[in-house]
């Protein structure tokens, strides 16, 4: 007599069924742990002050420059700086937009009044984050008060955090050092660039010359050609 026990066909099913299932299982766990790395992984990297992941590494830069004009500019210049407004993409966004400020300011090299900058290096994200905002509540502040009547001035202040030292200049009232800056800015690459940002001051309206060198004392009267 044959002892073997043969499978019934039920018998065969549920365990064919039984090995699918673990298999399903298993190929489950495996998704999941792939996308639990992969959800880490984009979680840690890097981001800019505007919350996008960046792949570039390096030193961190932070930089302000400021620039007193003539107040008949600005119903010139902000119109221009509106255009850079139209990208739905925040880091094309920026670059545009310092790319605009630094060559509309070119353009209006004859409006030019005083020039004022600063700038420092920092080591780790978060810190240039930090220091990024404080600059812009800094010079927002400064912004913040009424307009004079009589005032004939205003400034444009651009706040830019980068990855990697900018150019600077050693002395603030030196033509030839204020255009190499503005024409670095202008050439700067989205993927560089970690947040940039504009102030006028005033927020409305104009000052005069006594009020800007109160507010932004750093300034320095620029030499005539």
């Amino acid at each position: 007599m044959d002892n073997s026990q043969d499978l019934t066909d039920d018998q065969a099913a549920a365990l064919g069924l039984g090995f699918l299932c673990c298999c399903m299982l298993v190929l489950l766990t495996v998704i999941v742990v792939v996308a639990v790395v992969l959800w880490h992984r984009k979680k840690s990297a890097p981001k800019d002050m505007m919350g996008q992941v960046s792949e570039l590494s390096g030193p961190l830069h932070l930089s302000v420059m400021a620039v007193a004009l003539d107040a008949a500019a600005r119903a010139a210049i902000v119109p221009q700086l509106e255009i850079a407004f139209a990208s739905a993409n925040p880091a094309l966004m920026r670059a545009e937009l310092v790319r605009r400020v630094c060559s509309i300011l070119q353009t209006f090299e004859h409006r030019w009044i005083a020039f004022g900058y600063g700038e420092k290096d920092i080591e780790d994200l978060g810190s240039a984050e930090q220091s990024y905002r404080r600059a812009l509540d800094d010079f927002r502040a400064r912004a913040t008060f009424a307009s004079d009547d009589f005032g004939t001035h205003v400034v444009l202040t651009l706040v830019i955090a980068t990855r990697g030292h900018l150019q600077g200049v050693a002395q603030l009232n030196n033509l030839t050092q204020i255009r190499q800056v503005l024409a670095q800015r202008a050439q700067l690459d989205a993927q560089v660039l970690l947040g940039a940002e504009i102030v006028w001051s005033p927020n409305a309206g104009s000052m005069t010359e006594a009020a800007w060198a109160q507010r932004f004392p750093e300034m320095v009267r620029i030499a005539t050609a």
